[in-house]
């Protein structure tokens, strides 16, 4: 069943029209729907008091849970909180979906990496605000006096799971925009990756400024170009890819419908999640991921945790109930995922 999107993350190549694109996507959903909010990831935000007021509260949170830490770090000397700046604007985005106020949000999220990035960061915070619930963290927090420690950490894994909750809610998803040529296709596939193992769906590839004969440019580059769509929609298996042809006013209603497709494109299946099932003696541990035999792909566990590097992108997964108690065996790539092979860890089971 395809639903809604309710927020779509607009991400491209250097180059390749990313902003067009947002900008005509939003354009052409106002359309058809009553309100839609473009949000541009790269400016400041208009409510600039109330980013401020956040980053405050933020810092004086981090304050908190840091001089608490066994091993404390001297607070006062961190002036920048890793990930904070990642984390405010995606709480501003998810506060924006999670109102109501509107039927669409697109956000033009800038460049692959910057979108991953920013993305990820979210996620990291969440593990660290996770993994600080310890007995250790505790003791050393009364014994510092910090008495409302576990509240303030309570209060930033509510603030980062509300944003998870929004990024991978079934109403959200990502679209790429590469540019048409061969060196784009590696960062769009790593993305697609990336973005699934965190959950999230991509719906549609854009292909921007695609050259055409009408357009004025050579045949044979436009012949070139139109093969590298036809690769790239091999490539990228079901997901559909749309080539945006170059026009001489790359602005959003420069754009006819026809080449950003129809408004179906902002419609989406719910992202495909991990399965476990038994498997002989042991459990197979299923993790769809686009391309996983067309990239390099490496796995290794780290306690409770799955860590998966996508070309040199680390996502770190929590492993199902069952897997925490099995020894991965050994884990293979496929065209839909990685499959991995546990066995039972008997020290870890009950005999009946």
């Amino acid at each position: 069943m395809l639903s809604p999107a309710r927020l779509l993350i607009v991400s491209g190549s250097g180059g390749a029209g990313t902003t067009t694109v947002a900008a005509a996507t939003a354009w052409q959903a106002s359309k058809v729907l009553q309100s839609v909010l473009l949000i541009d990831a790269d400016a400041e935000s208009e409510n600039a008091a109330g980013r401020r007021a956040a980053a405050q509260w933020f810092a004086g949170l981090a304050q908190t849970v840091l001089t608490a830490m066994p091993h404390p770090l001297l607070a006062d000397e961190i002036t920048v909180v890793p990930g904070v700046d990642d984390f405010l604007m995606w709480a501003s985005v998810a506060e924006a979906v999670s109102s109501g106020s509107h039927d669409l949000v697109v956000v033009d999220a800038g460049p692959i990496s910057q979108m991953l990035r920013s993305i990820r960061a979210v996620f990291s915070m969440a593990l660290f605000a996770q993994a600080m619930i310890t007995p250790e963290f505790v003791v050393a927090g009364a014994a510092r006096g910090a008495g409302d420690t576990l509240p303030s950490v309570d209060e930033l894994r509510a603030e980062l799971d509300s944003v998870i909750a929004v990024l991978r809610d079934p109403a959200t998803a990502v679209r790429l925009v590469s540019r048409a040529d061969q060196a784009a296709v590696l960062p769009v596939a790593r993305a697609i990756a990336v973005v699934q193992l965190l959950g999230i769906c991509v719906d549609t590839v854009f292909v921007g400024k695609v050259p055409t004969k009408s357009s004025g440019w050579p045949k044979g580059l436009a012949k070139e170009s139109r093969q590298f769509v036809k690769e790239l929609a091999r490539t990228v298996a079901d997901i559909p890819v749309v080539p945006v042809c170059w026009i001489s006013k790359s602005t959003a209603h420069g754009l006819r419908e026809v080449e950003l497709g129809d408004f179906v494109h902002l419609m989406r299946r719910p992202p495909q999640r991990a399965t476990v099932e038994v498997h002989g003696v042991g459990y197979l541990w299923h993790i769809p991921l686009a391309l996983a035999d067309e990239l390099e792909v490496s796995v290794g566990r780290a306690d409770d945790r799955l860590v998966v590097d996508v070309d040199g992108w680390r996502v770190v997964m929590p492993l199902p109930s069952v897997i925490k108690r099995c020894i991965i065996e050994h884990v293979t790539a496929g065209p839909d995922g990685l499959a991995v092979h546990c066995a039972v860890n008997e020290h870890l089971w009950r005999s009946p």
